[in-house]
């Protein structure tokens, strides 16, 4: 009897370890990728995820961190993976960096390739009136920086503890190395023109900022600062400090990065079941 049962219990085990791995490759192959896609003449590149099955009618485009002179598409993989696994068509894009290419060339990379996914709208059928840009760092400089030109028509942003005043960090940072990063970055070009908080008015669209509180490298305040001035403005703005993360909290393998998820998910499902 002790031996059937335990027959019994190891195939229910097995069956039930088949089952979960079957529906583990699914979940990784219910999408496409397609990488390396020039998306303009200065020969920059997007990997694109396209959910096969229940499509949303929102994408999602990701820009990488790195200090302005490194990074890449990669970086942002596995957000790209999440989101795709949940309907969303995400694309993640590289940028020309500082050292060769400063200010303003990694702005005007990511509108090419924010203009190359609205032209794909047929292709990959979602609405083009529902593009959520999404920036880690200094990605979310370059978010603010786009999606703030109110001629890019994007639905929404989601800034990850990005720089939203160059001129003030400069001024203030302790780190040595950030300040050399901003200034090869703009190359003598004016820091109040190139930061996001000078680009606010009150026809910008819905945005999420998110920011650690214990973030060593890129202080709190600069989110504060840039929410208040967005609420001045009328703006629609969302602001979830994660308690005690530092700037890594967008690191996959970070404590606080689940709790970043979440926020991000809710703010992208409310501009999903928007009337836009």
């Amino acid at each position: 009897m002790q031996t059937r049962n335990f027959t019994t219990i190891l195939f229910s085990w097995l069956l039930i370890s088949a089952i979960f791995i079957i529906e583990t490759v699914y979940a990784e192959s219910a999408f496409n990728v397609t990488e390396n896609i020039t998306y303009n003449n200065a020969e920059q590149t997007l990997d694109i995820f396209v959910p096969e099955n229940q499509r949303k009618t929102t994408a999602l485009m990701f820009i990488h961190g790195g200090g302005f002179d490194q990074g890449s598409k990669a970086d942002m993989h596995e957000h790209a993976k999440h989101y795709v696994k949940l309907g969303y068509i995400s694309c993640s894009i590289n940028y020309r960096l500082s050292l060769s290419d400063p200010y303003p060339t990694a702005i005007n990379d990511a509108t090419d390739a924010l203009n190359w996914l609205k032209n794909q709208v047929d292709l990959y059928q979602y609405n083009v009136n529902k593009i959520i840009l999404v920036g880690y760092s200094v990605g979310g400089t370059l978010a603010l920086n786009v999606g703030l030109n109110q001629t890019n028509g994007v639905a929404a942003i989601i800034d990850v503890a990005g720089i939203t005043d160059i001129n003030q960090l400069i001024r203030s940072s302790h780190i040595p190395q950030l300040k050399e990063k901003m200034r090869v970055y703009l190359d003598g070009k004016d820091p109040v023109i190139a930061s996001p908080i000078s680009q606010i008015s009150a026809e910008a669209p819905p945005t999420l900022v998110l920011h650690g509180k214990k973030d060593g490298l890129i202080p709190i305040w600069q989110s504060i600062k840039f929410v208040e001035a967005m609420k001045k403005q009328g703006s629609p703005v969302t602001f979830d400090v994660i308690y005690n993360a530092g700037h890594e909290m967008m690191l996959k393998d970070n404590h606080y990065y689940p709790k970043l998820l979440d926020s991000m998910t809710d703010f992208i499902l409310k501009i999903e079941k928007s009337s836009h």
